[in-house]
């Protein structure tokens, strides 16, 4: 499998080869600048010039985003399109940027107990984002198409953070992504990873973190799914990600990625033995 980077820079927007792309890519940072200045206007009482800046630089923020969930959706693409035509069963990861940094930290081997590793995580994905036409929602048919004999599933922090949603808006969302994944993929075995736990100066996600995979657990449960808790193994002695596996509090390190993937190989094996 082709191992791939990112491109989060800005000039990337514009620069698309396609020129309809490029147009669209234009109007929608125009849109989403036009909205942001009234919001921050009107909410925050700003003069109007501060206003536009600050919605000038959100509107970037999330151009970029969109840009680059648009072309990793496309690598993404490539990477089904390369698998040889005899794989009949690759194991997928799928979740936000924690996932896809475990093949751009070159921390996750091409293939786990013999089998193909497809990393489907897009960062600053969320469970399910329809306005933005982003989300794990939006793309199951991608994971359905890579033949998965095994999808890792692990995403949601990102739904929290800065207090975008309450867990009571995004609860309903992540059983509603499980519900589409087990009908999608009936013959596959899904994995519940738990969010990580979260450290420094996000450590304020931990609350609403544990909530969801308090649910993870519970849907795992109920369906016979395997749940595969992190915790025990990622987290300190104050139930926060250890120091050692990670930089700003969210992120992993080499190290942390090593730990996980020593966990993801444990379950793989449970899986094929028991297969």
């Amino acid at each position: 499998m082709k191992k791939f980077g990112i491109n989060g820079n800005c000039e990337f927007i514009f620069n698309a080869p396609n020129l309809k792309g490029t147009i669209n890519m234009k109007i929608r940072y125009a849109l989403l600048t036009a909205v942001a200045v009234s919001a921050a206007a009107t909410t925050k009482n700003l003069p109007a010039q501060t206003a536009a800046t600050t919605a000038t630089e959100t509107a970037q923020k999330v151009v970029v985003k969109q840009s680059h969930f648009d072309a990793r959706v496309e690598q993404i693409r490539k990477d089904i399109a390369a698998l040889p035509p005899t794989t009949t069963g690759t194991i997928v990861m799928v979740g936000d940027s924690i996932t896809e940094g475990f093949f751009r930290k070159e921390a996750m081997p091409e293939t786990v107990n013999g089998m193909l590793v497809v990393n489907q995580g897009i960062s600053g994905d969320q469970i399910d984002r329809p306005s933005a036409g982003t989300g794990l929602t939006s793309r199951i048919d991608l994971i359905k198409q890579a033949r998965p004999a095994v999808v890792f599933v692990m995403i949601g922090v990102n739904d929290f953070w800065g207090g975008k949603e309450t867990p009571e808006e995004v609860l309903p969302q992540y059983e509603n992504m499980f519900t589409m994944l087990k009908q999608a993929l009936p013959e596959t075995q899904i994995v519940l990873q738990s969010v990580l736990p979260t450290s420094k100066k996000n450590a304020y996600l931990n609350e609403n973190v544990d909530k969801l995979n308090a649910l993870a657990k519970e849907l795992a449960e109920k369906s016979g799914t395997i749940y595969l808790d992190l915790h025990p193994t990622m987290e300190d002695e104050k139930g926060e990600l250890k120091d050692e596996f990670t930089g700003d509090g969210v992120h992993l390190t080499p190290a942390g990625y090593a730990a996980w993937l020593q966990k993801l190989q444990e379950v793989g094996f449970i899986i094929f033995t028991k297969n």
